[in-house]
């Protein structure tokens, strides 16, 4: 399992937006590993903004492990409001909506980049 990540920053008003590009095929225990990585560049870049694209990235894991995977991010999404792109809105997205929702975390899912950015940015004014 492989994976790759892309990293961009976009301009939206009155704040700054790391997006990432993420492909390939990866485990619940890389996913945890690439956030990391995206937390890291996110306090590089000085935003809480993340708009990351799975549109092209597939996530090996059973329930369970994306259950696990959740309660770790839990802890280090907390302070990061968190625009996800995905390709349909499948039982493993939602349940990592599902367990979002129950953590608190500002994550919700888009299936364009046109209404994440709107959601960040209206976020942001708020």
């Amino acid at each position: 399992m492989n994976a790759e990540m892309q990293f961009d920053c976009v301009g939206v008003e009155p704040a700054k937006v790391l997006k990432v590009t993420m492909s390939g095929r990866i485990s619940t225990h890389q996913k945890l590993a690439h956030y990391q990585e995206i937390i890291e560049q996110a306090e590089q870049e000085q935003t809480r903004l993340l708009l990351v694209d799975n549109t092209e990235l597939v996530i090996d894991g059973a329930a369970i492990d994306i259950h696990h995977m959740m309660d770790l991010l839990r802890v280090k999404l907390k302070s990061y409001q968190v625009a996800r792109v995905i390709i349909d809105d499948g039982h493993q997205q939602q349940l990592i909506q599902q367990c979002a929702d129950y953590n608190n975390l500002k994550l919700q899912h888009f299936l364009n980049e046109h209404d994440a950015i709107y959601w960040l940015s209206d976020f942001q004014k708020n």
